[in-house]
């Protein structure tokens, strides 16, 4: 069998979004090594399976993940001797073509009996132990579908659910060639609290916050800048307590004050993500204050990090992992988003845009 002759004998069919794939198909049987990944509930992910073979004897298939919005899909659950598994990869990469996507990931769990390498994968950077999703033995691949201008920074998830701030500015960091992370878990938690609680505004960290911080931390001929499209404080849409607003509406003051006495630029303008993605390709980090409902239904707001861009797709890595829908670090690591997607992620609140620039 060769995967150049066989490709099309591979039936790729779209999951209904939030079942598992057992319960769509009942005469399906998997290896129990892969058992877990296919018949785990989907939530918002969008879900291809693609089988070789009669689905309750098949000779190979895997799962093809993606959350929505996004341009990168990530192969889950594959399974399959190499020459009947390189059929079903051909068929999946060329799903992935078609939608013009530059890039696919694999992910391998401990226990799973592939080799990406043997279809053409090169292997990523590992996670540094993190938190649910980021555990020892979970391997990450990419192949590269356009030719990709990055240099891959080791993912890290944050270890609560209010510290995405802090851990996106040290992944801008370590982007920006300043390290903060080591291999010590325990010392990794501590400086990621110690980042949050410079930038926080009790529990979130406010756009003008966090560029106080990247400005004491940044490197010598490193600048910094922040856009942020809003006349009244940010982040409060969910107090009503007078003593509470004024409370963080005086810590955003101090910042901008801050900011100004440390003559940092600071935008009151709205920057297209087109433009943004433009400067990341040129060099500029950005940490991006986003609305998490589009990429995994969940109303909140969180900062991520793009250190890389291409032709109008940047390389976003989040610090959430939704474990509760079968995501890993694979998924939240070098995940391409467009400029035109991000117009509508890239938001909070009433709708204003917190941007931060780290120029290298």
């Amino acid at each position: 069998m060769t995967a150049s002759l066989n490709a099309d004998l591979v039936n790729v069919a779209l999951l209904e979004p939030a079942a598992p794939a057992d319960e769509q198909q009942p005469e399906l049987a998997v290896p129990a090594a892969v058992a877990g990944v296919w018949m785990h509930p989907t939530g918002s992910a969008i879900v291809h399976r693609a089988l070789l073979g009669d689905p309750g004897d098949p000779q190979a298939g895997a799962l093809l993940r993606r959350r929505p919005h996004t341009a990168g899909s990530v192969i889950v659950g594959a399974f399959g001797d190499e020459a009947a598994l390189a059929v079903v990869i051909e068929r999946l990469v060329q799903v992935e073509r078609e939608a013009e996507h530059p890039l696919v990931r694999w992910q391998v769990l401990p226990g799973e009996n592939v080799d990406p390498a043997a279809y053409g994968f090169r292997t990523l950077t590992a996670a540094r132990p993190s938190g649910d999703g980021t555990e020892p033995g979970i391997d990450g691949w990419v192949l590269d579908l356009v030719e990709w201008p990055r240099g891959e920074i080791a993912y890290y998830r944050q270890t609560t659910e209010f510290t995405c701030g802090g851990v996106s500015a040290l992944l801008a960091l370590e982007a920006a060639g300043i390290t903060m992370l080591g291999d010590d878990v325990d010392a990794n938690r501590l400086t990621e609290l110690r980042v949050w609680r410079e930038a926080t505004n009790v529990p979130a960290c406010d756009p003008l916050a966090l560029t106080v911080t990247l400005e004491r931390l940044r490197g010598d001929g490193q600048r910094v800048e922040v856009y942020l499209d809003a006349d009244d404080p940010v982040l409060l849409e969910h107090l009503t307590e007078p003593d509470d607003l004024a409370f963080r509406s005086d810590l955003q003051r101090l910042a901008a004050i801050e900011l100004d006495a440390a003559g940092v630029e600071r935008h009151r303008t709205r920057p297209s993500m087109a433009d943004i993605g433009r400067a990341v390709e040129a060099g500029a980090i950005a940490l991006l204050l986003i609305d998490l409902e589009p990429l995994i239904d969940d109303p909140t707001p969180h900062w991520v990090v793009a250190a890389s861009a291409r032709d109008g797709v940047l390389l976003i890595d989040d610090p959430w992992v939704e474990t509760t829908i079968g995501e890993t670090w694979v998924m939240t690591h070098e995940l391409p988003i467009t400029a035109d997607e991000l117009e509508g992620i890239v938001r909070w609140g009433s709708g204003y845009r917190g941007v931060i620039l780290l120029h290298r």
